[in-house]
């Protein structure tokens, strides 16, 4: 089986695949990341291999010492633009972030077409892959959780609004709560 890990800068996903069907999902805080995989060792130790998708590289070798040593998984990988990918990043593209390329190859692999990847994480960034699978730029701007903060931080009026942060029930708002939440 495949433990594939999503390591965020606030959460990381975590998925056990057999073949392509997902057998066990979760999710934790980054945070809590060797805790939470000791925690579930009795279920991740039935992977023999590890894909890693991180933005986090002080957690790397640790990472990979414990994968090795308590859950005792011998082929681990780590995604970069190093790999063998069904997209073309450009060679100016080295920098790019563990999670973008997972997502952008994802992406163009299930759709085969251009597409627009959007992740909405501690940072939203957007890239677009053209048809031929060449990416060709992006954006990277604050997160949700970000901009809710500096919104709340930097506003007399709207602070009162912070607690409301959730789904909003229609996506244009019509009083003050509801355009924040939209």
């Amino acid at each position: 089986m495949l433990l594939a890990l999503d390591i965020g800068n606030s959460s990381t996903s975590i998925g056990l695949f057999r073949d392509t069907r997902l057998m066990y999902q979760s999710r934790c805080k980054t945070t809590r990341l060797f805790f939470f995989l000791l925690k579930k060792r009795n279920i991740l130790s039935q992977a023999d291999a590890v894909i890693v998708a991180s933005v986090v590289p002080g957690k790397n070798a640790r990472l990979r010492q414990l994968l090795k040593t308590k859950l005792d998984i011998k082929k681990i990988g780590f995604v970069s633009h190093k790999l063998r990918l069904p997209i073309r990043l450009p060679r100016a593209y080295k920098t790019a972030g563990a999670d973008r390329i997972a997502n952008d190859s994802a992406a163009y692999f299930r759709y085969r077409s251009a597409v627009l990847v959007i992740d909405y994480g501690t940072a939203t960034t957007m890239d677009y892959i053209d048809q031929k699978g060449r990416y060709r730029g992006g954006i990277i701007c604050p997160g949700v959780e970000i901009s809710a903060k500096a919104l709340f931080n930097h506003t007399a009026v709207l602070k009162k609004h912070a607690s409301l942060l959730r789904k909003p029930k229609r996506v244009v708002g019509r009083k003050t709560a509801e355009q924040i939440q939209s």
